[in-house]
């Protein structure tokens, strides 16, 4: 299953009591769970600035919900996204400015759709998406973490919150 196919599968299972954001909101969703991945890089790497840690902060959760989001944005574009793992560059090793320039590309791609959302240029919208799935991707790659799991965790999470719901009130 791919992680297109699985947060298809979790926004199913999660429809009752978690209701799908527009395009718009997905990629606004997404624009803040990357500043959350970046905010847990921090409290990483400078503990001994003074932070709010009143609760658990993981870059690896809060990448997933960001590409959770992405991928409900292209649930809702026309067409299928292409993509696929054979049209990304080789994997390569973590360098020290290599985390930023990826989430600026990131960020900018993100910025590219929500601007093709805004005006409806569909095929505009599914290419930025794609464009910002695969930097999504690199920039799990480039932490060694395994893209579907990435996004299975991340599916879990919302299930676990909300199918769980959905299934109690039943």
């Amino acid at each position: 299953m791919t992680p297109y196919e699985r947060v298809r599968k979790s926004r199913e299972l999660t429809a009752a009591t978690f209701p799908l954001p527009s395009v718009l909101d997905c990629i606004r969703y997404a624009i803040t769970e990357l500043a959350e991945y970046d905010d847990a890089l921090l409290r990483q790497e400078r503990t001994g600035d003074k932070r709010n840690n009143d609760k658990a902060h993981d870059p690896r959760s809060e990448l997933g919900q960001c590409g959770y989001m992405l991928l409900s944005a292209a649930l809702q574009l026309n067409g299928t996204p292409q993509m696929d793992v054979a049209q990304r560059e080789a994997p390569h090793e973590w360098e020290g400015g290599e985390r930023l320039a990826y989430y600026i590309a990131l960020l900018s791609d993100l910025a590219d759709l929500m601007l093709n959302v805004w005006c409806n240029y569909d095929l505009l919208a599914l290419y930025d998406c794609e464009r910002a799935y695969a930097t999504w991707w690199h920039l799990c790659d480039a932490h060694g973490w395994d893209v579907d799991a990435v996004v299975d965790e991340a599916c879990v999470k919302f299930e676990r919150k909300h199918a769980a719901v959905q299934e109690g009130a039943q």
